[in-house]
């Protein structure tokens, strides 16, 4: 009885002094703690079947976190998970809380701060649809060509995404096609772009586009060809005059720069001639640049005088 009445006696006073002493340790402890600041992705967890989330939700969530130096540099921001639960969740728009996986923090951290503290979430029943698929060209085809067609294979692709979303998407571009370096019909395959992180291919993401392409050609006048006269026996010279010959000719595009007076001319052949006189011979073309054909040599003949070579 003595020692209970010593325990009790001014209980009031021990009473507040162990108090004191509580909220003293709690202080003395709280004054050497830290904050650390993390920011860590957020994930959103239990989708139900044939819905999709189609509000966008933030990447990232702020936490401050509050524990002794110790603990807090023990923590690895890629092990802290934050997310929300949308377990039993139905149709429409709801405000979700952020939680934390603790699995991630030491013992002795707690957490101050959330932000977002709150999301709001609108679920939506994920539908499927085709939708054309359009190619994008660009850059231009190198000189003397030209772009005639573009063919997408498949045309359309079947696309899956969030109800709302999904009714205004009526077409899907592709990645941007160079075609600058191209000189024939090609196909190329090309990366389908969504243009919403909520919508998805159902199956390819790839589409092949033919492009055809076409080669130019123009058509110009040279003139004052020069006329070589071939084949001619041995012991005979000819003398083709000096007529004013002209060809028309066809080239592709590319070639106009390189077709010059000196790589076109004319010529005669003189294989079946044996004797001298004058002789009626066809005009024939001749280029160095390939690629080159004529299309018309005016005069179509000329007369060429053949002799017998003057001997020593």
């Amino acid at each position: 009885m003595k020692i209970f009445k010593r325990i009790t006696h001014n209980w009031h006073i021990k009473l507040l002094s162990l108090v004191l002493a509580g909220i003293l340790w709690i202080y003395v402890n709280s004054i050497q703690e830290e904050e650390r600041f993390i920011s860590v992705p957020i994930e959103v967890k239990n989708v139900p079947d044939q819905y999709l989330v189609s509000s966008e939700l933030p990447e990232f969530v702020q936490l401050v976190l509050r524990g002794r130096d110790e603990y807090l540099s023990l923590i690895n921001e890629g092990d802290v998970v934050t997310y929300i639960d949308l377990e039993q969740n139905s149709l429409g728009e709801t405000r979700k809380i952020v939680k934390v996986d603790r699995r991630g923090l030491p013992r002795g951290i707690s957490i101050k701060e959330i932000t977002p503290r709150l999301i709001d979430v609108l679920l939506e029943r994920a539908l499927r649809k085709q939708v054309k698929v359009v190619p994008v060209i660009v850059a231009d085809l190198p000189e003397g060509y030209s772009f005639v067609d573009v063919v997408v294979e498949p045309e359309a692709v079947e696309l899956q995404g969030p109800e709302s979303i999904l009714n205004e998407t009526e077409s899907l571009y592709t990645e941007e096609i160079d075609i600058r370096n191209l000189t024939e019909t090609t196909v190329v395959e090309a990366h389908i772009e969504t243009g919403n992180e909520k919508l998805s291919l159902v199956n390819s993401e790839t589409v092949g586009v033919r492009i055809v392409i076409k080669e130019e050609f123009a058509i110009k006048r040279v003139s004052d060809l020069s006329i070589y006269p071939i084949n001619l026996a041995e012991g005979l010279v000819a003398d083709t005059g000096e007529p004013e010959v002209s060809a028309l000719v066809k080239f592709p595009k590319r070639l106009e720069k390189d077709i010059k007076s000196g790589q076109v001319y004319a010529y005669v052949d003189c294989e079946s001639i044996t004797m001298a006189g004058d002789y009626d011979l066809p005009l024939m073309f001749q280029s160095d640049v390939e690629g080159v054909t004529p299309v018309k040599v005016e005069p179509e003949t000329i007369t060429v005088h053949i002799e017998r070579a003057a001997t020593e």
